[in-house]
């Protein structure tokens, strides 16, 4: 449609994809790609600032790596998105349960 091969090129109705090559097309010019902070992880997973850390190997919460922090991030469940599934069930459950209890009168 107008773009050339390689994801170099411009179409009138399409963006060109990014190639691997170094010609100076990429998402990031000039750039850094930066780490989230433990806090910014803890904060879009639903939990408290600093909720992960505690105590590690005899050493005092303020002193708890970073390492152990974020694994135990990616091995928790976002709060966020439990609650609102949690919230979602609930809205149905009333109907399930009158039916259950309609077919268990009726038998």
């Amino acid at each position: 449609m107008g773009a050339k091969a390689g994801g170099i090129g411009l179409a009138k109705e399409c963006a060109p994809t990014l190639g691997t090559n170094s010609d100076g097309h990429s998402a990031l010019i000039h750039s850094a790609v930066r780490r989230l902070t433990p806090v910014e992880c803890e904060r879009l997973q639903g939990f408290p600032d600093n909720y992960t850390q505690i105590p590690w190997r005899g050493k005092p919460a303020d002193q708890c790596p970073d390492g152990p922090r974020y694994k135990a991030l990616g091995n928790s469940w976002a709060v966020p998105k439990f609650t609102w599934l949690r919230c979602r069930i609930a809205r149905f459950m009333p109907a399930v349960v009158a039916t259950e209890q309609k077919d268990a009168a009726s038998h």
